[in-house]
Parts: structure tokens; C-alpha cells; sequence
């Protein structure tokens, strides 16, 4: 998981990766879906709309829609932790309760 500097303009797209439509700030969550492969592995990307970059290391046995699925599912437990006004933007996240909802999302989506 990764954020660019505050001071980057924000992401704009007409319409997500899921096909539907902007929100009316036009700001909305785009899956790059297969972004890379190395070996037997493949790179999986999703960019929120507040520009933090999820990526997704994994196997030829998940298949690309699992893994976009899980990364869009993951979206808003993300969400939820990066709106607590205490939390930095660049901190890492260590709430056991995102880490327990991620690996409960993982087994539903990624388990072959």
C-alpha cells in the first residue's frame, strides 16, 4: 500500500474499471488490473480516488477478476482506517481489526 505526497493533484477518471459511473466529485477507485508478470507470478493494481496504490502479488491460480474483486472488497476497510483524523497519511497500518477483515476478504476471493 502506498501514498503519494499531499500535494499531488487528485485522480480523476470518467467511470471505473467496474464500469460504473464518477462520483460527483469525479474522483473515484481504478483497477489497472494485470499490471506485470515475473516467473509464475503476476502483479495485480488498484488506485483509490485519495491516490493510495494496492498491489497484489500472487499466483497464476487466481484469476485476474478474484484478484480485482478482492482489491475493490479491501477498498473499504481502507477507507474506514485512512478517515481517523489521528492516523498519519504515510503510517503504516497496524489496526489487528483491517488486519483480520483483509484476511477474511483474502479466504473468500483468493482461496482456490
Amino acid at each position: 500500500l502506498w501514498h503519494e505526497a499531499a500535494a499531488a493533484p487528485p485522480l480523476a477518471f470518467g467511470a471505473t474499471a467496474y464500469g460504473g459511473a464518477a462520483s460527483s466529485s469525479g474522483a473515484v477507485p481504478l483497477a489497472l488490473r494485470l499490471v506485470d508478470r515475473f516467473n509464475d507470478l503476476s502483479v495485480t493494481a488498484h488506485v483509490t480516488a485519495g491516490r493510495y496504490k494496492m498491489l497484489l502479488l500472487h499466483d497464476a491460480r487466481i484469476s485476474e477478476e478474484a484478484a480485482t474483486s478482492f482489491m475493490r472488497d479491501v477498498h473499504e476497510p481502507l477507507v474506514k482506517v485512512m478517515l481517523n483524523p489521528l492516523r498519519e497519511a504515510a503510517e503504516y497500518i497496524a489496526c489487528p481489526k483491517f488486519d483480520e477483515r483483509v484476511r477474511s476478504l483474502a479466504k473468500r476471493h483468493l482461496s482456490s
